[in-house]
């Protein structure tokens, strides 16, 4: 039984669309989840700096990109995950940056971006989202396989998930156009 469950948890990711991210093999980040200790919140309010995760490259341990994050109450995960693109022009990955900050219920800021052949990092416009409970609707980028060797397509969409978290459907929302060089939002 769970030989099927994790075939399952394995191939249905690839049916709603082509790319997986996975824990990333280029990416450290700090875990800032240990500075938050009893002695971070005897500083009052106005004097706490805020807590930086900082995404350091792993072959020279340079930070290629530093998130500040003002809610340090009610942070509890980040998660740096990364995918390749086959076909997309100049471009190695797609890097993922998940914060998850819970209270009664999860506030979520997701951010992509996409990391070109020279190491440059491309931001999306970032998601934002609250659940409480299931089903959940969520905004997501999805990266398709790229057919046309001039201009890609990435959806920005909504993903429809039942209540045992399964992805059922996706909507799409705007379009957005990769040509190697710079992101561009497509105009209907």
């Amino acid at each position: 039984m769970k030989k099927l469950f994790l075939l399952l948890f394995i191939t249905f990711p690839i049916l709603g669309f082509t790319q997986i991210f996975e824990e990333s093999k280029n990416y450290v980040f700090n875990n800032v989840l240990d500075s938050i200790t009893d002695d971070y919140f005897m500083v009052p309010d106005s004097m706490r700096a805020p807590l930086v995760v900082k995404i350091r490259d792993k072959s020279n341990g340079l930070v290629v990109k530093s998130i500040v994050d003002l809610e340090d109450y009610t942070l509890s995960m980040i998660s740096v995950t990364e995918a390749k693109l086959e076909g997309f022009k100049n471009v190695q990955s797609v890097v993922r940056v998940f914060v998850e900050h819970t209270g009664c219920c999860s506030s979520i800021r997701d951010e992509y971006y996409l990391i070109t052949k020279k190491g440059n990092w491309i931001p999306f416009p970032q998601l934002t989202w609250y659940t409480c409970d299931w089903p959940e609707e969520r905004p997501a980028y999805h990266f398709d396989d790229a057919k046309d060797p001039i201009v890609q397509e990435i959806q920005k969409v909504t993903e429809y998930r039942n209540d045992q978290g399964d992805h059922y459907k996706s909507v799409t929302n705007e379009t957005y156009l990769w040509n190697g060089k710079f992101i561009v939002k497509k105009e209907d």
